[in-house]
């Protein structure tokens, strides 16, 4: 006998967090109950920066999810990201 359980997604957003530069952990505001599964990240015009940047997740949790924003060079730099995350 096999039982397999299917839990329902569970879809967490934040909007407008920044991120200082070097690597930042952000906190869920309520843990993912089990796993988080998927962490995308939108980001922003970074303020006094030449486009293209990007934000680089750096590993995520149930209870947070670590991010770092580089410049077009590769230079570390603050950014802001909107988040959307998936767990259950």
């Amino acid at each position: 006998m096999c039982v397999e359980l299917d839990y329902p997604d569970v879809i967490k957003t934040q909007e407008d967090v920044y991120v200082e530069a070097g690597t930042q952990r952000i906190y869920f505001a309520e843990p993912f109950p089990h796993r988080c599964k998927a962490v995308n990240l939108t980001l922003q015009d970074p303020v006094g920066s030449d486009l293209p940047a990007t934000a680089l997740l750096m590993g995520k949790d149930p209870s947070y999810f670590e991010v770092r924003g580089l410049d077009k060079d590769g230079q570390i730099i603050p950014v802001y990201v909107d988040v959307t995350a998936v767990g259950y």
